[in-house]
This record gives C-alpha cells, structure tokens and sequence, in this order.
C-alpha cells in the first residue's frame, strides 16, 4: 500500500508539476512568438492573446500597450508627413509621446512649424506684391533651407521694390518733360531687359 500510496503522490506531483509548467511555458511561448512576429514584420497592429493575471499575462499586457503607443504614433507621424506633402501644414503629432517618439514627435511637429512659418510669410509678401505694395518686409522665425528660401523671396521683393521704385522716377520726371532719367536699381532677366529699354 506505501508503493500505491507513493506511486500516486508521484503521479500527482509529476501531473500538477506538469499542468504549472505548461501554464508558464504557453503563455511564454506566446509572448515570444508574438515579439518575433513584430520584430520581422513591424507590424505593431498585431497584439498578444492575454488569458490571465500572471506575471507572463502582464507581461504580454504591457507589449500590448506598447505596440498600442508604437502604433498610434507612427500613423500620426505618417498622417502629419502626408499632410505636409500635400501642403496642409496644420496638422501635427499630438501623442502623449516618451523617449525616443517624443524626440521624433519634436522633430516632426519643429518641421511642420517652420513650413507654416515660411509659407505664410511667401503667401504675404505674394498677396502683398498682387496688391501692388512692395515694401513687404519678409521676415520668419526659420532656419536652414527655410532661411535660404525667405532670404531669397526678400532679395526678390527689394529688387522689384527698387527697380519699380526707379521706374516711376522715371516715368514722373518724363510726365514733366525730363528725358534724361535713368534706372539706377540693378536687376536681373527680365528686370533688366526693362531697364535697358527705359535707359
């Protein structure tokens, strides 16, 4: 009776030692599987069945929540770069964002900030010139190729504004009999092919 009696303690021990192994070793092999499967595809659409509240559960849980922010701030990284391509430069990353995404979300949101910033600054020096004023001053809180771009929009605009500015000399002193006037402002292409007929 003692073998019987041992025989089935041992058969429960290996029964429940198997049963716990298998509790653990499931769920880990899931949550494995689960990582490779992101990892290869960078599919952060992807998620892990949780069962439990276990340790591997919250585990599994806390890879779901951060595929959950992974994956939001990519597509609004994509929606933003989209919107800029397409010429909205409102739209921006607003994903509470930590770390490495934080930094990509600045960088993002810097981007967005200096298109809007130069192009509302060309929109008002173009509508100022339609308007026939060109003493807009163009002036952005920019930098690099933003820069380059409005310091070269300004050169454009004070050029026409000295150039106009000789013309209608010229034409007021020819109204009043003076002949003798001449276009000072430097310019370039067609600029100059109008100075060079007025001289």
């Amino acid at each position: 009776t003692i073998v019987v009696i041992s025989a089935l303690a041992l058969a429960c021990a290996i029964l429940v030692s198997v049963l716990i192994t298998r509790s653990i070793v499931l769920p880990l092999g899931r949550l494995r599987a689960g990582m490779q499967a992101v990892e290869k595809t960078s599919d952060f659409s992807r998620r892990i069945g949780v069962t439990g509240q276990d340790e591997v559960s919250q585990a599994s849980w806390a890879f779901n929540q951060m595929l959950s922010v992974q994956q939001s701030a990519l597509q609004q990284v994509s929606a933003s770069v989209s919107a800029m391509a397409a010429g909205d430069f409102a739209r921006t990353v607003t994903a509470e964002l930590n770390g490495d995404l934080h930094t990509l979300k600045q960088a993002i949101n810097q981007s967005v900030q200096s298109m809007q910033l130069t192009m509302a600054a060309i929109n008002e020096a173009m509508l100022a010139l339609s308007q026939g004023r060109f003493d807009v001053q163009i002036k952005a809180d920019v930098e690099g190729e933003f820069k380059t771009t409005l310091d070269q929009a300004s050169q454009a605009v004070q050029m026409l504004r000295l150039m106009m500015g000789d013309v209608g000399e010229i034409m007021a002193g020819v109204a009043r009999g003076r002949l003798n006037g001449r276009v000072m402002a430097q310019g370039q292409g067609d600029l100059d092919k109008l100075k060079v007929n007025l001289n």
